[in-house]
Parts: C-alpha cells; structure tokens; sequence
C-alpha cells in the first residue's frame, strides 16, 4: 500500500511539471525597490521636514505619523480603489492634454480632459495643486483627527505652497508639456502604424496599462503606467535623510524601470 502511495505521488508530481513546462508562461511587469516610507511620498515626514504636521510637538495638535493614510484607509474609503482616503480631480476638470503627438488616435487628440474613470485623477488629487494635501475622506484614520499643517486645521495647503506650477511635483492643470496619459494605447499602436510603438504584448512585461473603459482588457496609459507611487529611489539620502538601504537613484522619481541610457523610453518606442 505504501509503494502504491509512494508511486502515485510520484507520478502527480510528473503530472504536475509537465503542466506548468507546457502552461503558457505569464509574464509580470519589473518592480523597483519597494519602500514609500523612505520616498517623497511618505507625506507625514517630507512636509514635516522642515515644514511641520503635528505629528512631532504634542502642542500643536492632533495630527499623524503615518504613512499611508495621505493616500489609503481599511475603513470608509472613498469611491476610488484602492481604498482611496482622498477627494479625487474631477473627470470634467478643464486639464489641458498634450495633442501633438503622432502616436496619439484621433479621438485622444480631441480629448479635452481626464474621462471620469481615469486612474491618473488619484495622482493628480495631489499633483494638480488644487486639493489640499491633508485633505482626507476618513480623517480618524490617522488616531487623531486630520493631520494640520502648521498647528492648524488649516486644509487650504496645496502644491501651490510649495511650488510654482510647473515645477518639481506641482503639474497643474495643464499638461500640455508632460507625456500624453488617458489614451487607448492598444489602439494607438495599430491606428498609428509608422509612429513606432511596440506591440502592448510586449510594453505590458515592463509597464502597467489600466482597464478604464470597463472591457476587462487593461490597455489604457495613465501616470501609473510608468511611474510607481511606492518605489524607493535614495530620496532620503538626497535629501539629508537617513537612507532605508532599499533606494536605488536609477528609478527617479517614482519609475518603473530605470531610464538609464532612455531604457524607459524604448519600452514603448521602437527607435
């Protein structure tokens, strides 16, 4: 009995290799070093540093530590995935896309705006400068209130109090000078047959593509597509920090993949 036991768990094994060598192979996209608590991103220290949440000084407040509730709450998230604890941009807002580019269909060159199921909305709720950066959804996610600049409840605090549009993270509204986002870029590739973009086949092992028209097919560009809001890129160590021992300088700010010698570029460009 224990030698026909024996044998048949053998045999399930072969059975089983032999499924996964002739199984077709699933490819994932690359990912960097993960570590948002040592990013840019880890909002409760970089606008405390030397700016100031009341995290730190009992004195001024209620306020946070955390690092992932500028972003994401487990309870009374908002509409947005996942588990979004922000007021997201506005699908109808009047963003100004970039239109010029041979790769883009038709239909994206006459696009006017983000549609309202556009994942790069979650990156513009900060990036935009319209929305304040301590306003949140559910604010008794940070175990005291919302977190308060400056020692008040003040939520008018935005990119535009500490850039000027256009510079570093502040992108506006008009994005007429950034990468063209919001676009079918399946139908991009096929529509525009000289532009030069490889097949979505093959951008998809390195790249994210979104499913915002709901055909359960993710083929549209956004932000995220080539930015990852989590990777670490030594931003702390550029910044005076203390380095987490995971950045790696290649991914800035925020890549996928590293654009040494346009490596990102040539992802989706055939050139």
């Amino acid at each position: 009995m224990l030698l026909m036991k024996n044998r048949d768990l053998f045999l399930l094994r072969i059975a089983v290799c032999a499924a996964l060598l002739l199984a077709p192979v699933q490819l994932f996209a690359v990912q960097g070093p993960q570590d948002v608590s040592s990013t840019a991103h880890n909002l409760a220290y970089s606008f405390s540093n030397p700016r100031q949440w009341s995290s730190d000084d009992p004195a001024l407040g209620p306020g946070t530590e955390e690092v992932c509730v500028f972003c994401h709450t487990p309870h009374n998230a908002g509409g947005e995935l996942p588990l979004w604890n922000r007021y997201s941009s506005s699908g109808s807002k009047p963003f100004l896309m970039y239109s010029s580019s041979a790769t883009l269909t038709t239909a994206t060159k006459q696009n006017a705006g983000l549609s309202a199921d556009s994942p790069s909305r979650l990156c513009l709720s900060c990036h935009d400068g319209t929305t304040a950066i301590n306003a949140l959804i559910n604010t008794s996610a940070t175990g005291g209130g919302r977190p308060d600049f400056a020692g008040t409840s003040d939520t008018s605090f935005a990119m535009t109090g500490a850039y000027d549009e256009g510079e570093g993270a502040y992108l506006g509204t008009n994005l007429t000078n950034s990468h063209p986002i919001n676009f079918n870029y399946n139908d991009a590739q096929v529509e525009e047959t000289t532009a030069g973009l490889k097949t979505i086949a093959v951008v998809k092992t390195d790249l994210k593509f979104f499913d915002d028209d709901g055909d359960g097919t993710a083929e549209f560009m956004e932000c995220a597509t080539c930015h990852d809001p989590h990777v670490s890129y030594g931003w702390l160590t550029t910044q005076g920090g203390l380095p987490s021992g995971t950045g790696d300088l290649r991914y800035t700010p925020f890549l996928r993949k590293p654009n040494v010698s346009s490596a990102l570029c040539l992802t989706c460009h055939n050139k």
